[in-house]
């Protein structure tokens, strides 16, 4: 049965400078398509949108949010978009926009002209503009059920989306945002603004509403000539007034209420045919909405892999193309002949949710109470009610390695395959050693426990990511500007980093690394200067606690992330105490995997956070991996102070007293 598609469009916040350069570099085509939209762009705006998108003066991370020129540069792109795909054979059978990607749907259903869908943009920001006083959107990586307990959001902003389970976003204006900030730092729950200029989807817009509606009077629409599936009704509509396209901008989203009323009758190819895979990223986490057989594609990403997006997709159309075909991956990434051996990856802090494990508690009650009495308090109210506590390293550590044991354990009881090789991020390989059998579960329950103690007490450091460079370019800046101090403290993917060291050093860095034209600099905000010499001192204590233990020689291979080698009996003290101090070599870890025959990566944990990292790190020409690739939009993380392990780096193997050699 060949599969239909559904064409998904982003929303405000998604837009950025030299959107999808990646694919333009590799496509003409679109090139050509944009390049048509943007005679129209020129006669509405006065100014050409392409000059303005792509001028090399600018750098992705610069903000892009002026209303009339970003909402309208979202549009054409997502339209020109749609069309290359339209020139490649692809078709779409339905369409789910999100906020301004409303009218993208509605231009690609036939529903409305793309002239008009322009000049609506672009009035539309005008108006608000002209009325409207400033604001923001912002993502709070919360359950949505903690806004409508939480007088200070609630009295402050409003509800615009909400991704159960995960987080929301809220809007207003400047002051009521800055409002619902300071509760949110005050309690250490990570927020993510969104680059907008005014707070959509609240009554913050309000005063623009007469201007917009006028304006509409004059739209002329038609009915969608293939299924709509509307994200401010929450279903699939046939018809579209003038005052729709009002409420796309007012009303709160529903897109997961959207996706959920499409039939299950068949499979689908979603295409994310945004700028930033977000709409993917979603729907990966809600794979129970999506009929068996149905898979999710990102195309342009922030990254400058959409080239290696459309090829998969064009993979997977022609893999689909008769009954008989195999399926293709989850999570996008174009199969290669499967080996027969896979990879089980542990998550470590950062992939922290609020509700995780809820469902494993009570299937796995003597490990639940024996985490409970080595612990002292109750794991399961931790994880699923435990708040901003969630967030402080010292309980962050030992719930993550419970919940990625249960969930170990869970696969094993439905009598999947076990694993040719394990390997955890940071925190994540104390639970790939479990799993290899190096220790038992109360074990290692006692271990991460004292390492999440110990961390929590550095205070003498800071962190920071550095996207856009590579480890040699990170390397050259420190050597160049005499940046001794500064350690490279993880390699997440080839060009995404982690620094540590002293606070004031890695504060002084951020000129020079967005001079060396980094995309983007941003200081943690985390407890100490993790994976680097400032942690020295809890490393030496570590060893001391790590002494009164033994342990077993792995049953399954586990790459160490110190060495992004494998781990032999005689390793595991060391390794785990030069963990504290040296950098985690992810990057490294997953080429040896894939050196080794492993063509399937399953990550076991809450959330996707490997899987998106694994999909940034190539692979030996023939051999993709198989995990996920969507991505979030590039905007400000502001605060998370759970997210204090991260990703590796350097090529020496310590010696056995912790230090490189």
């Amino acid at each position: 049965m060949e599969a239909n598609n559904v064409f998904m469009f982003s929303g405000q916040g998604s837009q950025y400078f030299h959107m999808g350069a990646g694919l333009l570099d590799k496509n003409p085509r679109l090139g050509e398509f944009l390049a048509r939209l943007d005679r129209d762009a020129i006669e509405v705006l006065g100014t050409s949108l392409v000059d303005a998108l792509y001028d090399p003066g600018t750098r992705r991370s610069d903000e892009f949010i002026e209303p009339r020129l970003s909402n309208a540069a979202l549009l054409m792109f997502q339209c020109g978009l749609a069309q290359m795909l339209f020139d490649e054979g692809v078709r779409a059978d339905a369409v789910c926009g999100m906020s301004l990607g409303e009218i993208a749907a509605a231009v690609v259903a036939d529903a409305l002209d793309f002239r008009p869908a322009l000049e609506l943009v672009v009035a539309t920001g005008a108006a608000i503009e002209r009325h409207c006083q400033p604001g923001r959107n912002m993502a709070v990586l919360e359950n949505p059920g903690m806004f409508y307990e939480t007088r200070a959001l609630y009295e402050h902003v409003e509800i615009a989306f909400e991704n159960p389970g995960q987080h929301f976003v809220v809007s207003g204006t400047t002051s009521q945002i800055a409002q619902a900030q300071t509760y949110l730092r005050e309690q250490g729950i990570a927020f993510q603004e969104l680059p907008t200029a005014f707070g959509y989807h609240s009554a913050s817009i309000d005063p623009a509403r007469h201007s917009i509606c006028r304006f509409l009077d004059d739209i002329r629409l038609k009915s969608p000539s293939i299924a709509f599936y509307s994200c401010v009704r929450g279903g699939r509509i046939s018809t579209l007034d003038r005052d729709y396209f009002w409420h796309t901008a007012r009303a709160p989203i529903r897109f997961i209420e959207a996706i959920s009323a499409i039939p299950r009758d068949r499979r689908y190819h979603f295409i994310d045919v945004g700028p930033t895979g977000t709409l993917a990223n979603l729907l990966h986490r809600h794979r129970d909405k999506l009929s068996g057989g149905s898979h999710v594609f990102p195309l342009a990403t922030p990254y400058g892999n959409g080239a290696a997006n459309l090829d998969t997709l064009r993979d997977a159309l022609n893999r689909h193309s008769s009954p008989a075909d195999p399926p293709a991956p989850a999570h996008g990434l174009a199969a290669a002949p499967h080996s027969g051996l896979t990879a089980h990856v542990f998550p470590g802090q950062g992939s922290q949710c609020a509700g995780m494990g809820a469902e494993l508690f009570e299937q796995y009650p003597a490990m639940t109470k024996r985490a409970d009495d080595i612990l002292g308090y109750s794991i399961r109210d931790l994880c699923v009610n435990g708040g901003a506590r969630l967030s402080r390293t010292q309980y962050t550590q030992p719930a993550l390695f419970v919940v990625n044991a249960l969930m170990y354990h869970q696969r094993q009881r439905r009598g999947e395959p076990p694993p040719s090789y394990v390997a955890g991020h940071s925190l994540g390989e104390y639970s790939a050693l479990y799993a290899a059998g190096a220790f038992d579960f109360a074990t290692g329950l006692q271990l991460v426990q004292k390492r999440g103690e110990l961390m929590a007490q550095a205070r003498d450091g800071a962190m920071a990511a550095v996207i856009g460079l590579s480890e040699d370019e990170i390397r050259r800046v420190i050597e160049l500007n005499r940046l001794g101090d500064i350690d490279l403290a993880s390699l997440n993917a080839p060009t995404q980093c982690v620094l540590a060291g002293p606070r004031d050093a890695i504060i002084a860095a951020t000129a020079h690394f967005e001079e060396a034209g980094c995309l983007r600099y941003t200081p943690l905000n985390v407890s100490g200067a993790f994976h680097s010499r400032l942690m020295e001192r809890a490393a030496g204590e570590f060893a001391l606690f790590l002494a009164q233990f033994r342990f077993s020689p792995p049953r399954v291979p586990v790459v160490a992330n110190v060495s992004a080698q494998l781990y032999d009996s005689e390793d595991i003290i060391p390794m785990l105490v030069a963990h504290m101090t040296h950098p985690v070599r992810w990057t490294e870890s997953v080429a040896f995997l894939r050196s080794a025959g492993v063509d399937e990566f399953v990550e076991v944990g809450p959330g996707q956070v490997l899987s998106r990292l694994i999909a940034k790190c190539p692979g030996p020409p023939g051999r993709p991996g198989r995990h996920g690739c969507a991505e979030l939009p590039p905007a400000q993380m502001t605060r998370n102070a759970g997210k204090t392990d991260f990703a590796p780096q350097p090529t020496t193997r310590p010696s056995r007293n912790g230090h490189p050699s």
